[in-house]
């Protein structure tokens, strides 16, 4: 196998394991929780803060613990759902991949595919262009 099929063979092989990562990554949700339970809230990539749950038990806080308390469940939940995009891209694209914000992540992610299929192109062009110079020589 020539440098070009081999280079081409790992394009495909990396389309592959990023195709679906996006759609993935849209489905993850990380959960949180402070005051014992009393307050929960979920995350998700598009919609940000897409669930809150609050225990009248908590209210008797009074509004700034309450507050904080709130802040700490909805930060607790954006660090389990980082946690979830990183163990995606792990295993998408090796320990090579650094920890980052869920929007970070899928813009590289993005990038990532973009110039796997910029490689894989290329790939074939020239691999066509071969093909051509053998047609001709014979």
């Amino acid at each position: 196998m020539d440098d070009l099929e081999r280079l081409s063979s790992l394009n495909e092989e990396r389309i592959r394991q990023l195709s679906g990562l996006e759609a993935r990554m849209r489905e993850l949700a990380g959960t949180g929780e402070a005051a014992n339970g009393l307050i929960r809230a979920r995350v998700d990539s598009e919609a940000g803060l897409s669930g809150l749950v609050i225990d009248p038990r908590a209210l008797r806080q009074g509004s700034e613990t309450l507050a904080e308390q709130v802040i700490a469940a909805v930060g607790a939940a954006n660090a389990d759902l980082r946690a979830q995009i990183d163990e995606v891209m792990r295993e998408a694209l090796g320990d090579a991949m650094p920890s980052t914000d869920v929007g970070d992540l899928r813009r590289s992610a993005k990038e990532q595919i973009a110039q796997i299929e910029a490689g894989f192109r290329q790939s074939m062009e020239g691999i066509m262009a071969d093909v051509e110079k053998l047609k001709r020589s014979v």
